[in-house]
């Protein structure tokens, strides 16, 4: 609703307000403009959807190294993956060097995928690296930032 009578005349957005109570001013939306490589930071915190472990590791070219180069904290890419033969709702995990490190386990993937699907902002952090057997098994936190204007 826009302010008294419906007017705008500052050019913001309005919430609520009449005659007897002034409206109260609401920022204008945030454009980005393509020339612009700026990642948008959330306001409030990000949202955790999910732990899990990372899918498929083994079957990376070299697991082991990318291990190796590993943090806890680190953010990784997710990027969706709709023409894979396995998996329409393949969702891959990506490192900083762009390599793939596997993906999100088939069990949990479908909200991920219609998320990233929807236009929404999902990535991943490292939460834990742990051997298993001997075997490397990246544990990772799925976050989604939440954009208001």
């Amino acid at each position: 609703m826009f302010g008294p009578e419906g007017s705008n005349p500052l050019g913001r957005y309005w919430i609520g307000g009449d005659a007897m109570q002034p409206a109260i001013p609401y920022p204008e939306p945030m454009m980005l403009g393509s020339s612009l490589n700026v990642r948008m930071r959330p306001i409030g915190n990000p949202i955790i959807l999910t732990g899990t472990y990372v899918s498929g590791l083994m079957f990376t070219d070299d697991p082991m190294t990318v291990y190796a180069e590993m943090s806890e904290g680190d953010t990784l890419q997710l990027s969706r993956e709709p023409t894979n033969d396995y998996d329409r709702r393949a969702v891959a995990i990506m490192d900083a060097k762009g390599r793939k490190v596997g993906y999100v386990p088939h069990s949990i993937n479908c909200i991920i995928a219609n998320l990233m699907d929807g236009g929404k902002d999902v990535y991943a952090q490292v939460g834990s690296l742990e051997k298993r057997y001997g075997e490397p098994e990246i544990w990772i936190d799925i976050v989604m930032d939440d954009f208001r204007a």
